[in-house]
């Protein structure tokens, strides 16, 4: 009786699933054109792909109206496309009896386009900001703001003459936010969510990675390095180190930031709670995502007489993700 009485106390209503009797699978086409090489003995090979993917009933979160007591329904309501190509290339340059020297890499390529999607386009927020996905651009693009640097001087500021959705003015050392657009189409003088504009995709344009293998005798060196290009990265972290909103420990960037008129810095003034919206996401926090990376690279030497119970004992030292060069 005791614990029947204690549940009942404690018992909630939960929401269920909103029911949705015509949601279904994806469904996938795709097209593969393929090439296959082999020369002189196996010692040049060479792999090409190039294929085409179409993405019918997308699964997409869709907004509902407040009555129903839901904020998002997942429905079938997109096509994508992908279109890409790939090669791979493996070659042994010098086979000699004692020396060995193979090379071997690979370059991979895709472009992503929505064709279809509800109303047209689809915001989906992440911590920090927003992606959105629009018809004839790329899925999950970055959404925000475009930051024009800071305002040096009250009368720079005041030449603009811009304001935020609450109508607050930009002034010295607050952030300066392209005017891209209004509720009419135009320029309006207001930063809000009409001046938002695509920043850039974090998937890769082109991306891969090369590796080389070098033998003398019982010695082995080799390396192995990974490249992606043509794509744009959200830098999280630097966005919670440099926001300036709070109490939180920041980085030494801040020691830079806007402190008297006519000072040249790209970091805004300090606002506790930030009520302009310097620290908004905006291509400010978007960085190039290019690099290049020295995944591994490994010296071993190989025993082939038997040693105690083993035999062609390997030896080696490696070092993983050694270096990485980037902007």
């Amino acid at each position: 009786y005791y614990s029947l009485l204690l549940y009942r106390e404690t018992s909630a209503m939960v929401p269920s699933i909103l029911s949705n009797q015509t949601q279904t699978f994806e469904s996938i086409s795709q097209l593969n054109t393929g090439l296959d090489i082999s020369l002189w003995g196996s010692r040049i090979n060479v792999t090409a792909d190039i294929y085409q993917q179409l993405t019918s009933d997308l699964l997409v979160y869709s907004q509902e109206s407040s009555f129903t007591g839901f904020d998002y329904s997942i429905v079938n309501d997109g096509i994508i496309t992908n279109n890409g190509w790939e090669i791979a290339l493996s070659t042994r340059i010098l086979d000699d009896h004692y020396f060995k020297w193979d090379f071997f890499g690979n370059i991979s390529s895709f472009k992503n386009k929505v064709v279809k999607i509800r109303n047209t386009e689809i915001i989906t927020p992440f911590e920090g900001g927003e992606f959105i996905s629009r018809e004839g651009g790329s899925i999950l693009e970055f959404y925000g703001l475009q930051y024009n640097g800071v305002y040096e001087t009250s009368e720079m500021a005041e030449a603009d003459g811009l304001v935020n959705a609450d109508g607050l003015p930009f002034g010295a050392g607050d952030a300066s936010f392209i005017d891209i657009s209004g509720p009419e189409g135009i320029p309006d003088k207001v930063i809000d969510d009409f001046d938002k504009t695509g920043l850039g995709s974090p998937i890769p344009d082109m991306f891969g990675g090369i590796g080389s293998s070098i033998s003398y005798k019982n010695f082995t060196l080799s390396v192995f390095a990974q490249f992606v290009s043509g794509r744009e990265v959200f830098n999280y972290t630097r966005y919670q180190n440099e926001k300036m909103t709070d109490l939180s420990n920041q980085s030494t960037a801040v020691l830079n930031r806007w402190t008297f008129e006519g000072q040249k810095t790209d970091v805004p003034r300090v606002l506790w709670n930030d009520p302009i919206g310097n620290s908004s996401f905006s291509s400010r926090w978007i960085e190039d995502g290019a690099f290049i990376r020295i995944n591994n690279l490994s010296l071993s030497y190989t025993i082939p007489d038997e040693v105690l119970f083993f035999r062609n004992l390997h030896i080696y030292i490696t070092g993983i993700n050694l270096f990485t060069f980037n902007k």
